[in-house]
């Protein structure tokens, strides 16, 4: 008989009675031409194509209207929604910059405190040495290593003794004394801000400081400082120098030798106060000045300038209050 043409690649079959009339052409022994046979298949492929396409479809419309986000990423707030957030952030805003402010201030009086206390502390022992500061921070540093490693020694000797069942040696005598472990920072209102020098600090700082008998494998120390001149090149021996011939006397004592205020001290507390109050301008005077000007003035009183003129102005009425109540 006559050939069937196959069906088309990915086209659905026909259902129905178009079907059972295409098998019965394809088993039949007179079977029709293959011309009727095909213009048959393809007739029936478009009747199924017309009933596909009346089919209502469930589908969402979408919007192809170009945006720079995703729709789902579009969000809509209301009138009052939206001045709600604005409130949130003026709100934070204001936070933050009471929190810079708060900063600043705070920094300004660290910074004066420790000003007028390097300033007593010259009138004690004169002005620091960061040569000889730099070298003993760096002895320690190496005595400190070795404290470490003996103090590791002494642990694993003693813990050896005591497995075996022996007396336990005597502890050893430490090398150097170990600084403590700071356990967490000081809270701002822990901070002196007084001005005041303390003796004891330097005290203190005594006890951190390598034996005489270390010695460095990096070299001796380096001379005194009314002994040395300019440094040279770390490549050149000696280091620095010679002092030259019309060089100041050293008359000041020891560090760590003074343990109360000199008189010097509190004449010059007495100066500074003195001066900071003569030169306290009134708020009506201070009212009129521009905010450089109220700077300008109020700086050298050890009054804190940072902020705006309202901060400045407060600080000012403070301490004008301070010296009406005679509380220096």
């Amino acid at each position: 008989g006559a050939s069937v043409a196959p069906p088309l690649l990915g086209a659905s079959p026909p259902a129905g009675p178009a079907l059972r009339a295409a098998l019965e052409a394809t088993h039949s022994t007179s079977a029709l031409p293959a011309a009727a046979v095909a213009a048959f298949v393809a007739a029936s492929y478009a009747a199924g194509s017309r009933r596909r396409a009346n089919i209502r479809r469930r589908a969402t419309a979408v919007d192809k209207t170009e945006t720079a986000v995703a729709p789902w990423e579009i969000e809509r707030e209301t009138e009052a929604e939206r001045q709600q957030r604005y409130k949130r952030e003026a709100e934070e805003m204001k936070l933050k910059w009471d929190a810079r402010r708060l900063e600043e201030k705070q920094s300004a009086e660290r910074r004066n405190s420790h000003r007028f206390k390097e300033q007593e502390r010259e009138l004690i022992y004169g002005p620091r040495d960061p040569i000889m500061e730099a070298y003993e921070a760096r002895m320690y540093e190496e005595a400190r290593v070795l404290e470490v490693c003996r103090k590791q020694r002494e642990v694993y000797e003693r813990i050896k003794a005591f497995k075996l069942g022996r007396p336990l040696p005597p502890k050893g005598k430490p090398f150097v004394n170990l600084k403590p472990n700071a356990v967490k920072p000081p809270q701002p209102n822990d901070i002196d801000v007084s001005g005041f020098y303390d003796p004891q600090t330097d005290i203190e700082a005594l006890k951190y400081k390598a034996p005489p008998t270390y010695s460095s494998p990096t070299g001796p120390a380096p001379p005194k400082r009314n002994e040395r001149g300019a440094p040279k090149a770390a490549w050149e021996e000696p280091q620095y120098f010679p002092a030259p011939p019309n060089q100041r006397p050293w008359n000041y004592p020891e560090v760590g030798t003074v343990t109360e205020v000199t008189k010097e001290v509190l004449t010059a507390r007495a100066a500074r106060e003195d001066g900071w109050i003569e030169k306290l301008p009134s708020i009506p005077l201070a009212r009129t000045m521009k905010n450089s000007e109220l700077r300008t003035v109020l700086g050298p009183t050890g009054i804190d300038v940072s902020g705006n003129r309202t901060d400045m102005l407060t600080r000012l009425n403070k301490a004008l209050q301070r010296q009406a109540e005679g509380k220096f």
